[in-house]
């Protein structure tokens, strides 16, 4: 059977997962933006003959703050999603790297400065598990791009 691939979600299902995500994570609604986004990362995450390895996809969050990523990451974990922050601050920090170029998280946090390490590119980056199965960069505190280069 050829690959065929989604081009709709059904809207009563894409309604039920934003009242859900919204009942899980304590917030009264999502932006538009923010529900955009969600169904574009539904829409590549499930795509029909995918395995179960294959939904095991990753988000990555570069910023600025280590005590929030800790923060955040904790509130991730508390809710189900293996998550891990790994900044300066982190112990293990090399086993941490090696574990989400792994694909053993499903959210990691980590800082600029960490992002842009070479043992960050080597043992996460340059990962083909990792590299498979990244769906969704984010960069928290986006202006600073200019600043960061």
């Amino acid at each position: 059977m050829p690959f065929t691939p989604v081009t709709t979600l059904d809207p009563e299902r894409l309604r039920n997962a934003s009242r859900t995500f919204c009942e899980v994570f304590g917030i009264p609604c999502l932006d538009p933006h923010q529900e955009e986004a969600g169904q574009n990362a539904l829409f590549y995450h499930w795509q029909p003959g995918n395995t179960d390895e294959d939904c095991q996809k990753i988000v990555l969050v570069i910023g600025p703050l280590a005590v929030l990523m800790e923060s955040q990451a904790s509130k991730l974990n508390q809710k189900g999603v293996p998550a891990k922050a790994i900044t300066s601050r982190s112990p293990n920090v090399d086993q941490l790297m090696t574990d989400l170029g792994q694909n053993k998280y499903r959210v990691g946090l980590v800082g600029l400065e960490m992002a842009l390490s070479t043992e960050f590119h080597a043992k996460v980056l340059n990962q083909v598990k990792f590299t498979k199965n990244i769906i969704c960069l984010v960069i928290d505190e986006l202006h600073w791009i200019c600043e960061w280069g």
